[in-house]
C-alpha cells in the first residue's frame, strides 16, 4: 500500500524525474572537475568565478521577474504572453548591459578592483545574461506543462556541451576556456529548451494589446520583486567579489570550488524540489487545497538529507577535496568545513521559498531579500580580518537570515490554510 501511494504521488514522481536528470547533468562536471582543476590554476578559476558571479547576479532580473509568473495563470494563452514578454524584456536588458560595459569598462574594473584579465570578457556578459534569461522563461513553460523529463534532458545537454568545450579549449586557449565553455553550454541549453517548449505547444504570438494586458496584470512581480531579487542575487555572489577584493584571486579560486561543491546538493535536489513545488502549490491554490502540512513534511525530509550530507563534509572535507581535486585544493576542503552550515540551512529553506510566488506573497519575500542584502553588506566592513573569520561571519549571517525566512514561510502557509477554513 505504501509502495502504491508513493508510486501514485505525482509530486514525488516529478521530483524523481527532475532529480534523476539533474544528477546525470551534475555527474558530468563532477567527473570533469578533477581534470579541469589540474589543468586550470586557482587564479584562472578565480577569474571565472568573478565572471560567473557578475552575469548570475544580473540574469536574475533580466526578464523583470515575469519568468517566475509563467506557472501562475490558469490559461496557457496568458502564460505564453508572459513567456514572450519575458524574452522581449531580457533582450532589452542585455542590450542595456552591453552599452553599459562598453561605456564604463575601465571604471568598473577600478571600482570593484577586478583583475585586468576580465576587462575584455565584460563584453560577453550580456550574451550570457540573455542565454540564461530566455532559457529560464522557456524552462518555466516546460515546468508549467509538467514536461519534467524534457527539462532534465536539457540540463544534461548543457553540462555535456560546457564540460566538453572547457576540456577541449584548455588545450588551445588557456584560462579563457572556462568562460567560453560556459557560454557554449548555455547556448546549447537554450536551443534545445526552445525546441522542447515548441513541442509543448508554446505559441509566441505578438499581439501588442494582449501582451500589454497580461504584463500589466502581473506587474507586482517586477515592481515588488525585481529589485529585491537583484539584491538577493547580489547577496549570494557578493562574497565572491569581496574575497577577490580583500584577499586574492587565488583565494577566490579556492572559495569558488568550495561553493560549487556545496551547491551541488542545491542543484541536485533543492532546486529541483523548488521547481516542482512551484507548480504544485500553484495547482493546489487554484484548487483551493491546504498546503501547510505538506510544506512541513517536505521540510522534515530536507532537514534529514541536510544533516547527513553536512556531516560528511564537516568530518572529511579536506580529505575529500584533496583526494578528488589534488593536494593543491586542500584549502577548498577546509573552507567547505566552515561554509557547510550555511549551505545546509539554504538546502532546507530555498526550495520552500517558491510558496511566496505561488501564493502571490511577493512583497513579504521582497522585504526579506532587502534584509538579507543589508546583512551581507556588513561583510564589506571586515576588510582587516583573516579569511577564516570572514567566512565564519558569512555563515552566521546565512543561518540567521534563512532561519527568519523559514519562519515567514510557515506563517504565510498557515495563514493561507486558515483563510480556506474560514471560507
Amino acid at each position: 500500500m505504501l509502495k502504491d501511494k508513493i508510486y501514485n504521488s505525482d509530486f514525488l514522481k516529478h521530483i524523481l524525474v527532475l532529480v534523476s536528470g539533474t544528477i546525470l547533468a551534475q555527474i558530468i562536471p563532477v567527473l570533469l572537475q578533477p581534470f579541469l582543476r589540474r589543468i586550470y590554476s586557482p587564479e584562472q578559476f578565480g577569474l571565472f568565478a568573478v565572471y560567473s558571479s557578475i552575469f548570475s547576479m544580473l540574469a536574475v532580473v533580466a526578464a523583470g521577474k515575469y519568468d517566475t509568473t509563467i506557472v501562475v495563470p490558469k490559461e496557457d494563452s496568458k502564460a505564453s504572453y508572459l513567456v514572450l514578454g519575458s524574452i522581449i524584456i531580457s533582450l532589452f536588458f542585455s542590450l542595456v548591459c552591453l552599452f553599459f560595459f562598453i561605456l564604463f569598462n575601465e571604471q568598473i574594473i577600478l571600482f570593484f578592483d577586478f583583475p585586468q584579465t576580465i576587462s575584455s570578457w565584460l563584453y560577453f556578459i550580456p550574451l550570457s545574461i540573455l542565454f540564461i534569461a530566455i532559457f529560464r522563461s522557456l524552462n518555466n513553460w516546460l515546468i508549467r506543462k509538467k514536461q519534467f523529463k524534457e527539462s532534465s534532458y536539457n540540463k544534461i545537454i548543457r553540462r555535456t556541451a560546457e564540460g566538453t568545450a572547457q576540456l577541449t579549449l584548455s588545450l588551445f586557449n588557456g584560462g579563457s576556456g572556462l568562460i567560453i565553455g560556459n557560454i557554449v553550454g548555455d547556448f546549447f541549453n537554450l536551443i534545445f529548451t526552445f525546441f522542447q517548449a515548441k513541442k509543448s505547444k508554446l505559441q509566441l504570438k505578438f499581439t501588442p494589446h494582449l501582451l500589454k494586458e497580461v504584463l500589466y496584470k502581473y506587474k507586482d512581480y517586477p515592481i515588488y520583486s525585481a529589485i529585491p531579487s537583484l539584491l538577493n542575487a547580489v547577496s549570494l555572489f557578493l562574497p565572491v567579489l569581496i574575497i577577490n577584493k580583500f584577499y586574492s584571486q587565488e583565494s577566490t579560486g579556492y572559495f569558488d570550488l568550495s561553493r560549487q561543491m556545496l551547491a551541488l546538493p542545491l542543484a541536485l535536489i533543492s532546486t529541483t524540489v523548488s521547481q516542482v513545488l512551484l507548480q504544485k502549490v500553484a495547482e493546489q491554490k487554484n484548487n483551493a487545497t491546504k498546503i501547510s502540512s505538506f510544506i512541513l513534511k517536505l521540510s522534515s525530509i530536507l532537514l534529514i538529507l541536510s544533516v547527513v550530507g553536512g556531516s560528511i563534509i564537516y568530518l572529511f572535507g579536506p580529505q575529500l577535496f584533496s583526494f578528488i581535486f589534488g593536494s593543491d585544493w586542500l584549502i577548498s576542503g577546509e573552507i567547505a568545513q566552515i561554509l557547510v552550515f550555511g549551505y545546509c540551512i539554504k538546502f532546507i529553506v530555498s526550495p520552500l521559498s517558491t510558496v511566496f510566488i505561488s501564493l502571490e506573497k511577493i512583497r513579504i519575500s521582497s522585504i526579506w531579500q532587502v534584509f538579507y542584502f543589508s546583512l551581507i553588506c556588513l561583510l564589506l566592513l571586515m576588510e582587516n580580518i583573516d579569511l577564516e573569520h570572514f567566512l565564519m561571519y558569512y555563515v552566521i549571517i546565512d543561518i540567521v537570515a534563512y532561519s527568519i525566512y523559514f519562519v515567514l514561510i510557515l506563517i504565510i502557509t498557515k495563514n493561507y490554510d486558515n483563510q480556506l477554513s474560514n471560507e
